[in-house]
């Protein structure tokens, strides 16, 4: 039988080579047992001695073949050892030999030994050894040119790196693959697609699922490959159909039952969630996803010790899945560790595999923790990390707006209004529908005197800010409204919004002193006659007249009563008291 099939034709039912004896102690098992030649010689295989090398393990790859055959599992394993054995002592001597890696590679393929096929494959693919030299010692450098072998080749690495989950190998693979084959199987749509959608393409992720289906329209993991598509783009109802479906066509699908558990666990069904995930566990204890969902709902359910189980699975059996590790980050912020939490979350900004809703997710999370520690620079450092890793992120872009938001108002309140500003216009720009964000610009707008400007979007911004939103924020908002309109003369209404500022905060003396100036502000005087001229004098130099209506005199006391409770909160205003002290003694001044 051909070498370059027989590893697909005879492969052993799935699990049944992680009862026998690891594929990384291959080299050492055959090794014992190989002749003496090849086994105690420490020099350099000679071209004779590689040869009747490759000789022998041929052999056994023979014998492993009618073990198969005869569901001898144990002669089966003990023949690929054999030849693996001797590959690898092949490959110490002639590392260059990539004909010798993809026989190797197809030893590890019936292992299921999936970072080892990998690393075969790739080497096996390379085309030129380290150095420019045509050839190594004299012997000529033996790349795999055959197009049927290559292809073999990318088909291996899409298939170990589907199962490794490092998606981002497996779109490269998987697409080299239908480059190098007119009519890939549908295997290769469904290994792109899962990748596709853990990594947020969900239209090209459903493309690919779709070729899959017709293809193989009743592929259980094709239909589940359009569900997880169709969760990436955030349609459940579809997603949940597709899943249903590839259980239907085959119960023994766990990414299917996966894909379930992350629906139920969405729409808060947490114990459907954790049942979903068991029994994907049941069929694949190497499923990375199912012990993070499984561990997220049990975390929800309030198990705590059973969530840290399941995450504490996920991340041993893939350490480097981001998933899994965003998960854990997610149970340790919710158990209130902070710093287990960071770790977690840091790495997987740090993953290359990491899809962007992941890094996202991550970012803005370490985004919250700088700004809970008013480490503000940093939060919103990360915000913009987010940001860049999904520029369409919805949460990426609120979590900009929050941190630019927080480090405004931590600076207004340093008095660096010039720093305010820049950091509330990010706000803005993060989240321009924000109530919130829109009232810190515009008191920043009219602590940098750029109150024309401050006018219009505090007007629009106020009546829309929350009921349930900080009341200080709100006060200020309503001040530096007040302030816009002193300065544009519109006293009336800049006497609303002083007194809503008071009603916000009471215990803040500004909006008391201003409002005491806008009722001053809007005394009409008239003409008087004085008992003392030298009065007279004194209210020229406090820029008063003899108010002209009882009205007037009722604004006077008004006023001098608000100015009262300024100062009662700390706030002295001396051109302020000397008005108000005038215009209560003019009464007394005024000759009958």
């Amino acid at each position: 039988m051909n070498h370059t099939t027989f590893h697909s034709a005879f492969r052993l039912p799935r699990g049944l080579w992680r009862r026998l004896i690891p594929v990384a102690a291959v080299g050492l098992i055959a090794l014992l047992a190989a002749s003496h030649a090849f086994a105690q010689d420490e020099a350099p295989l000679n071209r004779r001695e590689v040869s009747r090398a490759i000789d022998i393990a041929e052999d056994h790859l023979e014998d492993a073949e009618r073990a198969l055959r005869d569901e001898d599992a144990e002669a089966a394993q003990a023949a690929y050892s054999q030849a693996g054995g001797l590959f690898l002592r092949i490959l110490q001597d002639h590392p260059y030999r990539r004909d010798i890696r993809m026989r190797l590679g197809r030893i590890y393929l019936q292992f299921e030994e999936w970072e080892n096929v990998a690393g075969a494959f790739e080497e096996a693919l390379k085309t030129d050894p380290p150095g420019d030299d045509e050839d190594v010692d004299g012997w000529a450098i033996e790349n795999v040119e055959d197009a049927g072998e290559v292809l073999e080749a990318w088909t291996a690495l899409t298939t170990a790196f589907g199962m490794m989950e490092n998606d981002l190998k497996v779109i490269e693979a998987g697409r080299k693959v239908i480059e190098l084959n007119p009519s890939p199987p549908a295997s290769t749509f469904v290994a792109i697609g899962s990748s596709m959608a853990r990594q947020g393409q969900f239209e090209d992720a459903s493309a690919m699922a779709r070729r899959a289906l017709e293809l193989e329209p009743d592929s259980a993991m094709a239909h589940s490959t359009l569900g997880q598509a169709s969760a990436a783009g955030g349609d459940l109802e579809a997603a949940e159909s597709s899943f249903q479906r590839a259980v239907e066509l085959d119960p023994n699908t766990p990414r299917a039952h996966a894909g379930l558990a992350d629906i139920y666990y969405a729409r808060e069904d947490f114990q459907a969630a954790v049942d979903a995930a068991s029994a994907a566990l049941d069929l694949n204890d190497q499923l990375t996803a199912a012990y993070g969902i499984r561990g997220l709902a049990n975390n929800a359910l309030g198990n705590s010790a059973e969530a840290q189980g399941d995450l504490s699975m996920a991340v041993t059996v893939n350490p480097d899945d981001p998933a899994a590790n965003l998960a854990f980050a997610q149970v340790y912020e919710a158990l209130e560790n902070r710093g287990q939490a960071m770790s977690y979350y840091r790495k997987v900004t740090t993953l290359a595999n990491s899809p962007p809703a992941s890094r996202v997710a991550a970012h803005v999370a370490l985004g919250r923790f700088a700004i809970q520690d008013l480490n503000f620079d940093d939060a919103v450092t990360e915000m913009n990390a987010a940001v860049a890793a999904d520029p369409n992120s919805a949460e990426a872009k609120a979590g900009l707006g929050m941190a630019g938001h927080a480090s405004a108002k931590a600076k207004r309140q340093a008095q660096d209004v010039a720093g305010a500003l820049i950091a509330a216009e990010a706000a803005v720009a993060a989240d321009s529908e924000n109530a919130v964000y829109q009232v810190e610009y515009g008191i920043a707008l009219t602590l940098n005197q750029r109150v024309a400007e401050a006018l219009p979007v505090l007007e629009a911004a106020l009546p829309n800010f929350p009921a349930d939103g900080n009341m200080d924020d709100a006060a200020v908002g309503h001040w530096a409204l007040g302030q816009a309109y002193m300065a544009s003369q519109n006293f009336a209404g800049a006497e609303t919004q002083f007194a809503e500022a008071t009603q916000r905060m009471d215990s803040w003396g500004a909006p008391f002193q201003m409002l005491a100036w806008a009722h001053t502000a809007q005394i009409a005087y008239g003409p008087c006659r004085l008992k003392d001229a030298a009065f007279g004098e004194r209210m020229q130099a406090a820029q008063v007249g003899c108010p002209a209506t009882d009205a007037d005199y009722e604004r006077v006391a008004a006023a001098a009563a608000e100015y009262e409770k300024a100062v009662a909160l700390g706030v002295q205003d001396p051109v302020l008291a000397e008005r108000l002290a005038v215009l209560q003694e003019v009464r007394n001044q005024v000759a009958e």
